[in-house]
């Protein structure tokens, strides 16, 4: 069943005072919607059983004006006394967002994902355009296949990427393709942790610019290879503290998958056996074997 957590800090949405309403990072009341709370668990792989148990459990405890912050927290929390990997799921692209302020470990993480496609990457090149140098967040090369990546980190869900990046971000991909030192490329691809506007999918398309975003291509957009490719983020991990985190990224160590092998980093940072044992746990339940690689994959964004 589920744990106590609701009635325990007497906290959710009660229908019987002051009416289903949830209060927005920006301070602005909203309606409350049930059918959203559910469609969002069911589609981190919930059954409808137990995304019914839990909307019920949130809508019968507590008080109206919950922080919409503090919903997704308290979901989060009874989807992990079911499934971790199924809260992981529910959880991923906040924890893509934890990789932030700075898009650093988004870049190094989009470079995690070219090489279990097979490509070697190269993060933070310097290359000389025909009127400027620019600075390429990732290029990635397999076989006679270059693709050069721009990515762009935003620290909040509800932000897009609009057509003016990508102009800025296809205007780099002309200085370059015209440089007298003939730098040669098979894409240039715009790589977003949000999603696109419509009209910035209009533009990239026109000119033919790669566009990845959270949920674009559908069905092969990022969070469709994260999980595929089973690079979810370290910041997925509930075992560790947010200090041990953020020195682990300083480490190296990005993604779920390698803190297995990482053990004498974990030493270095004073994680005793017995935690590292729940760390694993954690990782295999949300990854399944670490040790076991994804195909290599030549459907590249």
């Amino acid at each position: 069943g589920l744990p106590g957590t609701l009635r325990e800090r007497g906290q959710g949405l009660n229908t019987r005072s002051h009416g289903t309403e949830v209060l927005k990072s920006t301070g602005v009341r909203a309606p409350f919607s049930k059918e959203k709370l559910y469609e969002s668990m069911r589609s981190a792989g919930a059954s409808k059983n137990l995304a019914q148990r839990i909307v019920a459990e949130i809508m019968r405890h507590g008080r109206s004006g919950i922080r919409t912050e503090e919903l997704r927290l308290l979901t989060a929390t009874l989807l992990r006394s079911e499934s971790a990997r199924i809260a992981a799921r529910y959880e991923l692209r906040n924890a893509v967002l934890d990789l932030g302020p700075t898009g650093y470990w988004f870049e190094n993480l989009i470079g995690a994902l070219y090489e279990s496609m097979g490509f070697r990457v190269e993060i933070g090149s310097i290359l000389d355009g025909r009127c400027i140098t620019h600075e390429v967040d990732v290029i990635a090369t397999k076989r006679d296949r270059r693709v050069l990546v721009e990515c762009k980190f935003r620290n909040g869900t509800g932000m897009r990427c609009d057509s003016k990046v990508a102009l800025y971000v296809q205007a780099r991909a002309t200085d370059l393709k015209e440089s007298p030192k003939g730098i040669s490329f098979d894409q240039f691809l715009l790589v977003a942790n949000t999603k696109f506007t419509s009209e910035a999918i209009r533009y990239a398309s026109c000119v033919g610019l790669g566009l990845l975003g959270w949920d674009f291509p559908k069905g092969r957009g990022l969070q469709n290879l994260i999980e595929e490719h089973k690079l979810h983020p370290l910041t997925s991990l509930t075992t560790i503290t947010h200090a041990e985190k953020r020195k682990l990224l300083r480490h190296g160590v990005i993604t779920c998958r390698e803190l297995p092998k990482a053990t004498e980093t974990m030493d270095q940072l004073g994680i005793d056996e017995e935690r590292q044992r729940l760390i694993e746990e954690e990782v295999v339940e949300i990854v399944g074997d670490p040790t076991e690689d994804a195909p290599e994959d030549d459907a590249t964004p």
